[in-house]
């Protein structure tokens, strides 16, 4: 079966330049955010054409260069772009052989190649990938992607080829600087549909502000000028309208209120005569990406309809489509090309500082416009994690073994980025038309692994589940994408409600896992698990010691990752430890692997014990790191990572596979050290006091 990404690139060259002698030029769709992908690819592009990796260049999220490979997302940069440019490079190599073997009468089979050289009896010195590439070309159909041998060994890493010109202080987004370049700061309303009256200005004033509806922008020569100018016409502006959010908006309890439509997925249970239902409600709070570094973007007009775009987007195609709506442009006018930036864990203020460069550059034709965004920025106008609201219960048997399950989660949408709607997905456009709603909500398609629904049907075997989202659309708030979607509240109320099912059958919470688990690897990911951390030896419940375990296979198709958690709970949370074992088939390379599903680990943590949108004093959305804080590093836990070494061909991806399982094990591990459980995220002091005062 040929990897998704080559539909839209099906030639080899489509990935593959080789019209440089000892040189291999590999395009891809993917970009690099920190996880690694980039490295991964070359690696794959060295081992399978035999060259040195120092040989190998990746040029990356290009439009109009580059496969158009949708989103870097979902966990799956390396289960569709390395199997389809591995699919690329074997084919590559496969008919460089019988061109070769029909050019000097050899057999396929006897020509080896090693360094980029063609070797067998009778084969020139000079037959090379290069001088193959020269002859025929490379404009020939990948073919279908044969399945791998079980692989023996791991093998071993390349080295980030990122890391070294970042370490040096370059090779972000940031650093980019160009001859005669200008810097804006964007005056963002305080809220959306918010209008501003600037008629009082003066013509003076005006010369270096753009003024599009209520989109303003402050230009200047240099960052410190444009951003002394912001602050002193801030100080002048008055906004008037739109919609106040206020802190009751921001209470997950309160989704349920609003319009929704439902979605349903499963099947409904069936009527169940005689057997208890049990019920339970978990909440998360809205979430902010709060990347350390802040949204950059450079833009420039040629000739005034050329649109050039230098942007951190996960999405370089989709957002120059939707740039050419903004600007009624054919998308061929528009180009993007993508530069790393900080962290980025979904749809964050990438895209729309990117719309905002272009917005304020339109006025400076020929001039390169570079944006950035504030801190206070970032917080008040990057999309948002929605806030979910989980109802989960069961009809449970006399064995104490559920028979059926309903998840009810009321949530709002996972899927504002650009391409998920005509139009209305850049914060720059909705400003400059002064619009009051954001376009309507979307829950992200099955086949693309659910959003709010994703991991909403547990993986037990249970003969009745049925999954409903109820999804609703929150006046004033812009939702989006983070990383892993709906699994987070789904697999944290799942597995935190296995747990109360196990406690009121009398059973230990792994062996109650193992008892309604029918997958092999699922059930060897958690036996490994407990055995590493010594689960068996655990202590008793209430004693401030906790000990939590939790299991997930992320979209219930890709990774397998069980967790187990150890807390110490006092005033607060203290996560000491945890272990984790990653079944994620077949390893391209491991110290990626390792460092996504820790990333993971840290940022759900971060999630589990410290991070809440709520209104500052002053009634804004936070504005720094004292009002949303996050997990510094003495917060940090020691982590175990153990990665299952599977004969599993197939890779599965793990950038989103452990946020789920870690939230869950911290989760059952503060109810074990505590005697009480806690539903509502953050668990933070206050949560723990009114549970132990409710208890």
């Amino acid at each position: 079966m040929k990897s998704p990404s080559l539909a839209a690139a099906p030639l080899v060259a489509d990935w593959l330049d080789l019209t440089e002698p000892d040189k291999v030029i590999v395009r891809t769709g993917k970009v690099e955010l920190g996880q690694g992908i980039l490295t991964a690819l070359a690696q794959v592009a060295s081992t399978s054409l035999g060259v040195d990796p120092a040989c190998v260049t990746v040029v990356s999220g290009v439009t109009g260069v580059t496969p158009n490979e949708g989103y870097t997302a979902g966990s799956l940069s390396v289960p569709h772009s390395a199997t389809a440019l591995e699919a690329a490079c074997d084919t590559c190599v496969s008919r460089f052989r019988e061109h070769i073997a029909k050019r000097h009468g050899v057999n396929p089979g006897e020509i080896d190649l090693a360094a980029g050289r063609f070797t067998g009896p009778g084969i020139p010195d000079a037959a090379t990938l290069w001088s193959v590439a020269a002859d025929i070309g490379l404009d020939f159909e990948v073919a279908d992607n044969a399945a791998k041998p079980p692989q023996n060994s791991q093998p071993p890493s390349l080295p980030r080829t990122d890391l070294p010109q970042k370490i040096a202080g370059g090779g972000m987004i940031q650093d980019i600087a160009v001859e005669n370049m200008l810097h804006a700061r964007v005056l963002h309303p305080p809220c959306l549909g918010a209008r501003v009256d600037t008629s009082s200005l003066s013509e003076k004033d005006r010369s270096d502000i753009v003024v599009e509806g209520s989109f303003v922008a402050v230009v200047g020569d240099d960052l410190l000028s444009a951003t002394r100018k912001a602050e002193r016409l801030a100080a002048r502006l008055e906004w008037t309208g739109g919609t106040e959010i206020t802190q009751s908006m921001l209470n997950a309890e309160t989704l349920r209120d609003l319009p929704h439509k439902v979605i349903e997925h499963g099947e409904e249970p069936p009527e169940a005569q005689g057997l208890e239902e049990v019920v339970a409600v978990y909440r998360r709070p809205y979430l902010m990406h709060a990347s350390i570094g802040c949204v950059t973007a450079l833009a420039r007009w040629n000739n005034g309809d050329e649109l050039h775009v230098i942007s951190q987007s996960q999405g370089p195609y989709q957002l120059r489509d939707a740039l050419a709506v903004l600007f009624g442009l054919n998308p061929a006018s528009v180009s993007v090309t993508h530069a790393p930036g900080a962290g980025c864990y979904g749809h964050n203020g990438a895209d729309d500082v990117a719309a905002d460069a272009a917005l304020v550059a339109r006025h400076f034709p020929g001039r390169t416009v570079r944006v950035s965004w504030s801190r206070g920025e970032e917080f008040a106008s990057s999309p948002l994690a929605s806030a979910a609201d989980a109802i989960i219960s069961a009809k449970v048997g006399a064995d104490g073994r559920p028979v059926s399950m309903t998840l009810d989660i009321a949530s709002a949408t996972h899927a504002r980025r650009p391409g998920t709607a005509p139009a209305g997905t850049l914060l720059g456009e909705l400003h400059r038309s002064e619009a009051q709603s954001l376009p309507e909500p979307i829950e992200v398609p099955e086949m693309h692994g659910w959003g709010g629904l994703r991991n909403a049907i547990s993986p037990y075997a249970i003969a009745s589940q049925n999954a409903r989202l109820r999804l609703v659309d929150p006046p004033g708030l812009r939702t989006s994408a983070m990383r892993g979607l709906g699994t987070h509240i789904n697999v944290l109320t799942i597995e935190s409600f296995i747990d109360e099912l196990a406690s009121r059958a009398g059973a230990d919470p792994l062996d109650y896992r193992l008892s309604i688990l029918e997958d092999a690897r699922a059930r060897d990911v958690l036996v490994r698990v407990a055995e590493t951390a010594a689960w068996a030896e655990r202590p008793e419940a209430g004693t401030g010691d906790g000990w939590g375990i939790a299991y997930s296979r992320y979209k219930n198709r890709a990774a397998y990752v069980a967790m187990v958690a150890h807390v110490t709970v006092e005033e607060t949370v203290r996560l000491n430890k945890v272990w984790c074992c990653a079944d994620s088939g077949r390893i391209i390379n491991m110290d990626g692997l390792r460092n996504q599903i820790e990333g993971g680990i840290i940022q759900s943590a971060s999630w589990a014990l410290f991070e809440e949108v709520r209104l500052t004093d002053e009634g804004t959305l936070p504005q720094h790191w004292d009002d949303y804080p996050i997990m510094r590093f003495p917060d940090i836990p020691e982590i175990h990572l153990d990665i299952v070494d599977t004969p599993d061909p197939v890779p599965l991806g793990a950038g989103e596979v452990s946020v789920g399982p870690t939230t869950a094990a911290i989760s059952n591990a503060v109810a074990h050290a505590l005697g009480v459980r806690l539903r509502t995220l953050p668990f933070s002091r206050e949560k723990i006091m009114t549970a132990l005062l409710e208890a």
